[in-house]
């Protein structure tokens, strides 16, 4: 593929916390480049975390019952892909365990907050103009203002470093509270369901700077990329790149851009 085509076609995207927020360059070209979404396979991490986001989604918006969620969730945990070894836990069941704990707690902990709306579409820009969109589990508002609240299949967030990244996302979706409610969010939330905690986070305006900055960076960086790297981590690269079954995924291995070929057919 020559650079301008390639260029071309990320110059026209429109992008998401997702497509920005990518682990495996080389996973990024098969997804959102070539297209080769009928290869790609999920994870027990990401069946785990779309069946409960799912679940409670449809519980707030009232299309489900509190008695109906701990039959659904473990008539969904079936489905669930299997999970990694670990010399210290089953996972399996410890995330069935958290789950069934989760859902028998009921929803009592949102009666403080007024809901505002249930997975809102964002429907923005980033600093460079290039439209972003992506969908905000909840936006909630208490007596401080507005609250954008994100269901989180993590356990907890092992250090204020981690904890920043993930916040991003959150950030970059505080642009639509301005913009549709007038003022940004007072805080930002994380709710662990598998822990039942909640890690909350003040608004910081630089913070919000800095995610938007970070976001035209990860653009700059795919439209000038030559080389698209499998990752150097193995725990993603076995576990949970998208594409990891596939022979090329392997350690080490590239695909430059001059050897990329789309199917036209």
């Amino acid at each position: 593929m020559k650079k301008d085509e390639y260029q071309s076609l990320v110059n026209d995207m429109t992008w998401s916390f997702s497509r920005l927020n990518y682990s495996c360059e080389y996973c990024w070209l098969q997804n959102y480049i070539l297209k080769n979404r009928d290869k790609s396979d999920g994870n027990c991490f990401s069946d785990y975390g779309l069946m409960n986001h799912k679940l409670s989604e449809e519980f707030v918006r009232g299309d489900i019952f509190e008695w109906q969620l701990e039959g659904l969730f473990k008539d969904g945990f079936k489905d669930v892909d299997k999970f990694p070894p670990n010399k210290y836990v089953n996972l399996r069941e410890d995330y069935y365990n958290q789950g069934i704990e989760f859902f028998k707690l009921g929803f009592d902990f949102l009666k403080e907050y007024d809901i505002i709306s249930v997975e809102a579409k964002t429907n923005t820009t980033l600093n460079n103009g290039k439209p972003f969109i992506g969908f905000i589990d909840l936006i909630l508002k208490d007596d401080d203002g507005y609250i954008v609240w994100d269901w989180k299949s993590k356990k907890n967030f092992k250090n204020i470093k981690e904890r920043n990244k993930y916040a991003r996302q959150l950030y970059m979706y505080s642009k639509h509270v301005k913009e549709e409610y007038g003022e940004f969010p007072s805080k930002l939330m994380f709710y662990h369901f598998r822990t039942q905690k909640i890690t909350v986070i003040k608004f910081d305006k630089d913070m919000y700077d800095e995610a938007f900055e970070w976001a035209e960076g990860q653009v700059d960086k795919l439209m000038n990329i030559e080389e698209f790297n499998v990752t150097d981590s193995y725990f993603f690269g076995r576990y949970l790149c998208n594409y990891r079954n596939q022979d090329m995924h392997k350690k080490g291995n590239s695909i430059k851009l001059e050897d990329v070929k789309i199917d036209e057919s």
